[in-house]
């Protein structure tokens, strides 16, 4: 009974909050949302102090002050790209405005850039690679109108999950989840359709790998080159970053595959490879946005030893039970 009511209460909760900060329409929602942003930057001090740590990872040089300004700038952007989204979510039913300035947003290369995945796809299935960089939301949607989906993870917290599926349903972007069936991934890139994944983050319930990321070991999902090696894909990086005013625009790089002289490497030799280049895309568009990413998340968290210990305790949790 106690843990319905709280669920009520949080439910109730975070779909006011979700009312409350898509009021602003969404020409005009990029201001209210720098306020959000600020508001951030003035009551998450863990968040804010960590942020500001891990930029210096960009080049040790930087000095507190370039540090802290660029953290600002992130705390302000991520606000701008929340709000916005939830704005276009709420008036819209799957089918967002992507590309009127003056009624939603404008997303300034959007049919060069979906020409060029409808290429790709001619040419085999195709594995989106991109990132909590720029406005991760809104791309998912404009590959979602596409008929492409995503594969997402779900929220540990119900109705954290409830309200956030309801956000993105009406945002248009299409889900297939993690622990769903993965044949079903397998058959769309079979298929040559392209499915995308969010891959920049410690994603501590996927199986990895330690490869570079802004000079030092990352442990990163394998899931995209196990997929690529499997079904005979590319890997597509792509990222939808912001530009002035309400408008965006896509930024890719080639497809990422491996090369005649490397096909004889054994399989964990290739993996290796692919998402190692992976993360070097995902630098490269960091460094080029760094205002843009998420540093306050605590993404070289899972070093080796980390992941041995939560290994441990796993089989001694197993052994327990059993």
């Amino acid at each position: 009974m106690i843990s319905r009511i709280s669920a009520a209460i949080r439910r109730l909760f975070l779909r006011g909050f979700v009312a409350l900060i898509s009021f602003p329409p969404p020409h005009s929602a990029g201001r209210w949302g720098r306020r959000l942003g600020r508001w951030g930057w003035t009551f998450l001090s863990p968040d804010r102090l960590r942020a500001i740590s891990q930029l210096s990872r960009l080049d040790p040089s930087l000095s507190k002050a370039t540090r802290t300004s660029l953290a600002l700038q992130n705390f302000l952007h991520l606000g701008e790209v929340l709000v916005t989204g939830c704005s276009l979510a709420t008036r819209s039913s799957g089918s967002p405005i992507l590309n009127d300035s003056q009624r939603g947003i404008e997303i300034e290369n959007l049919p060069e850039f979906m020409k060029h995945v409808r290429e790709l796809c001619g040419q085999g299935g195709v594995i989106g690679v991109s990132g909590h960089l720029g406005a991760w939301e809104l791309a998912g949607a404009a590959t979602g109108a596409e008929g492409y989906p995503i594969l997402a993870k779900r929220y540990p917290d119900p109705v954290e999950q409830e309200v956030v599926e309801g956000v993105r349903t009406r945002l248009g972007i299409r889900l297939i989840y993690q622990d769903q069936s993965l044949m079903r991934v397998i058959r769309l890139l079979r298929d040559s359709q392209m499915v995308s994944m969010l891959v920049d983050l410690d994603i501590r319930a996927m199986d990895g790998v330690h490869v570079p990321l802004l000079g030092e070991d990352a442990h990163t999902t394998a899931a995209p080159a196990r997929l690529a090696l499997k079904t005979g894909s590319v890997l597509f990086p792509y990222f939808l970053v912001k530009g002035a005013g309400s408008t965006y625009r896509f930024e890719w790089e080639e497809p990422i595959q491996i090369g005649v002289a490397e096909s004889d490497l054994p399989e964990e030799e290739q993996i290796l490879t692919l998402t190692r280049r992976m993360n070097e895309s995902i630098e490269r568009a960091i460094r080029r946005h760094p205002e843009q990413w998420v540093w306050m998340h605590r993404r070289w968290r899972s070093t080796p030893e980390v992941i041995m210990e939560r290994k441990t305790r796993e089989q001694s949790v197993g052994s327990v039970n059993s």
